[in-house]
């Protein structure tokens, strides 16, 4: 018999950097590595719990919870490691340009701060809106700003996860962004009195 969340699938995104960009962008079609096409959505439960669903020729397949992602079955122990890796994959190739969309004045960001979302634990911290506005109003508006952002966006989600796992390396990351929140709160002031 198949175990709930049995079999392991290496990914580099989070369940919740996922999620928040298919919930930002809306239904996203993929395909699988096998050429297998699918829709993946985000949206909430009844219950009020995260989910991604997964669609098959416009019927829902599979759903995948935070407790489930990096499995390849499910709570309900259906397959679903295969599309998992495809929107791990879409990730890669989707954060930067969607950042860069989200550039002027009235539209809504679509990513927080992966490094300091994980130390803070909450995209909700003061620390974080500093530095998605240093983003937006600094950084998006010159190439070598655009340049960084693109970097930032492939290479900081593993070194998020790894800083959710750590708590003493999590203390001391937390202590570099409070003083890189600091000095960007300047340009950010600096940039809105302009």
């Amino acid at each position: 018999m198949i175990e709930k969340h049995g079999g392991e699938v290496r990914l580099s995104h989070s369940f919740e950097e996922v999620w928040s960009l298919l919930k930002a962008k809306g239904p996203v079609k993929l395909a699988t590595s096998t050429g297998k096409e699918f829709t993946a959505e985000a949206g909430i439960t009844k219950d009020g719990r995260k989910v991604i669903r997964f669609f098959q020729a416009g019927r829902e397949y599979a759903r995948a919870y935070e407790c489930c992602w990096g499995h390849y079955y499910n709570c309900n122990r259906t397959r679903f490691g295969m599309y998992a890796k495809a929107l791990d994959a879409w990730m890669g190739e989707s954060g930067p340009s969607v950042m860069a969309s989200s550039q002027g004045e009235g539209r809504q960001r679509t990513q927080g701060c992966f490094i300091a979302t994980a130390v803070f634990d909450t995209e909700q911290s003061s620390e974080v809106e500093i530095l998605c506005r240093f983003r937006d109003t600094v950084l998006l508006r010159n190439i070598y700003g655009r340049v960084f952002v693109k970097f930032y966006y492939v290479f900081s989600p593993p070194v998020a996860q790894i800083l959710r796992k750590n708590n003493a390396l999590k203390k001391v990351v937390r202590k570099l962004v409070r003083i890189g929140s600091v000095i960007c709160s300047k340009f950010v002031d600096n940039t809105n009195a302009l």
